[in-house]
C-alpha cells in the first residue's frame, strides 16, 4: 500500500458491531482492514477502478 491518509468519519454503531464480527471470524485482521476493502468495493462498483487494497 502507498501513502496512507487517516480519515475520520462517523458510522452507525450496529455497522462498527457487525465490522467487529467480521474480524473475531478472521475474515479481517482490523476495522481499518474491513473499511479499505469495503471502499475498494465501493469504488470498483461505481467507477470500474481496479483499485486494490
Amino acid at each position: 500500500m502507498g501513502r496512507v491518509v487517516i480519515l475520520s468519519v462517523k458510522v452507525p454503531k450496529e455497522i462498527v458491531e457487525e465490522i467487529d464480527k467480521l474480524i473475531k471470524s478472521g475474515i479481517f485482521s482490523s476495522r481499518s482492514e474491513a473499511i479499505r476493502r469495503a471502499m475498494a468495493l465501493l469504488i470498483k462498483e461505481y467507477s470500474g477502478s481496479n483499485i486494490e487494497v
